[in-house]
């Protein structure tokens, strides 16, 4: 457009009618010699809008000039800077959330490895029962840890993954997740298909998926998994992805489909299309960064009323051997010593309670850290190693172990928690930590290991899986 041309546009040939709608020009303003400033909604040459803020001043000769400043790389920063504050109030959100299903999840894992230990070996299928509701116990535990890896984007760790065998295992967990009018399919070629993986990783990835594809199937229909081994040469980019063979998962339904828009924001945080209370936003958000952290890739495609398919790329590594999940028989350690134990979780605190008194351990129990210096003061000859929570009413684990350190310097400690330990506070004292849900195993090492000096300074102890 020529500058002739420019002179002659009238306001309202610039201005968008949505923005002078909203917001009319403020002639009597103009024609008093003041500068308005604004934002507009302008049109461009070539047809586009863009939002401006726009400063406007009359000439004498009645014309107005305008100078206008393009605000889309700043509506962007500060769409960046919603998005970080976002994720940081869902990082403090799910902290929370974690400590309370950590506890919960303690006390079923716990509770459960103890009915197992008693049950008679020839009651095989009340064995089954067990180890079905402690391996989903463990994938619930696996899920909080991995939303909280999402939250702070911290990395998952890698090993040899069978991707079919991890599936083909899950799969009556994933069946148990549909209405009888949906039925599952698994498809998978024969053979290894061996990536570079995290297990528990993989399997959220999948519960997401088939989730998802309940949701969009109300009347009920087919959701199909299909794995195979693929020579990918060019991967979606955005992921780091590599040319090279890869396995691939393909979830696919029969349900109501996306529109374009939606699939542009599919992976965004909390976006969802599900009514309130059904869906969180955060399924695929978390897939997306899980397959990300394996140098994988994740493309869908779908349309209105023609189902939708999910395309899952991991690496492939068949020139190793997948880990082989070993069942824990190990004999518990156990001690005659006397533990003060101190946690503000009912449920957590009688099941490590009786963790340990079956082992041959004393146990003084406190429910807060108040409670438990008086019971130090009244026992403090006898206890051989406290034991306790982190974060509780009144005055915290690690007060509670300085205030005993203060009259017994060289105390044991383990300190035990249900949130992720880096959004703790940072803490010189060197303490174990044992995570929240831990198993009577976990519990019975930590406790032996800072009995006999074993433990290393700010070690945390493997939390149940």
């Amino acid at each position: 457009m020529s500058a002739e041309e420019a002179a002659r546009l009238r306001v309202e040939d610039v201005i968008t009618p949505e923005s002078l709608q909203e917001q009319p020009l403020a002639w009597d303003r103009l024609r008093a010699g003041e500068t308005v400033r604004s934002v507009r909604g302008i049109r461009l040459a070539s047809g586009a809008t863009i939002r401006v803020e726009l400063s406007a001043r009359m000439l004498p000769d009645g014309r107005v000039l305008g100078i206008a400043r393009d605000l889309s790389e700043r509506n962007a920063l500060e769409e960046q800077l919603r998005q970080a504050q976002k994720m940081e109030a869902v990082g403090s959100l799910t902290g929370g959330i974690a400590h309370d299903l950590n506890n919960m999840l303690t006390a079923v894992l716990g509770s459960a490895e103890l009915l197992r230990q008693d049950l008679p070996a020839d009651r095989p299928e009340l064995h089954q029962e067990l180890a079905e509701l402690t391996a989903a116990a463990g994938r619930s535990a696996a899920m909080v840890k991995k939303l909280l890896s999402f939250a702070r984007r911290a990395p998952v760790a890698l090993e040899p993954v069978d991707v079919g065998d991890t599936i083909a295992e899950l799969l009556g967990t994933l069946q148990r997740l549909l209405p009888p009018a949906l039925h599952l399919e698994l498809e998978r070629e024969a053979g290894p298909l061996v990536a570079l993986s995290n297990a528990s990783a993989l399997e959220q990835v999948v519960l997401n998926l088939v989730t998802n594809a309940r949701d969009a199937m109300p009347q009920g229909g087919r959701v199909a998994i299909r794995l195979r081994a693929e020579a990918v040469a060019v991967p979606p980019p955005g992921f780091g992805a590599a040319p090279g063979s890869y396995a691939i998962l393909e979830v696919q339904d029969e349900g109501v489909g996306m529109d374009p828009a939606t699939l542009e924001r599919v992976f965004e945080p909390f976006f969802t299309t599900k009514a309130t209370g059904r869906g969180s936003g955060l399924g695929l958000a978390v897939a997306y960064g899980l397959v990300r952290q394996h140098r994988g890739f994740i493309a869908i495609s779908s349309a209105r009323g023609k189902g939708t398919t999910v395309r899952v790329g991991l690496p492939l590594r068949n020139d190793l051997e997948p880990r082989e999940p070993q069942p824990d028989e190990r004999a518990l350690p156990r001690g005659h010593e006397t533990i003060l134990l101190v946690d503000d979780e009912p449920a957590v605190r009688a099941l490590a309670s009786r963790s340990l008194r079956r082992l041959g351990y004393t146990v003084i129990e406190a429910p807060d850290g108040v409670e438990g210096v008086v019971r130090w003061r009244e026992h403090g000859g006898e206890v051989g190693l406290v034991l306790t929570d982190i974060v509780m009413p009144r005055m915290d684990g690690r007060q509670l172990a300085a205030a005993i350190r203060s009259e017994a310097p060289e105390m044991p400690v383990v300190l035990m928690t249900g949130y992720d330990p880096e959004a703790l506070p940072a803490s010189p004292d060197g303490y174990p930590i044992l995570l929240k849900p831990w198993t009577p195993v976990a519990l019975a090492e930590a406790v032996r290991d800072a009995l006999d000096g074993k433990s290393q300074a700010g070690r945390v102890a493997s939390p149940a899986r």
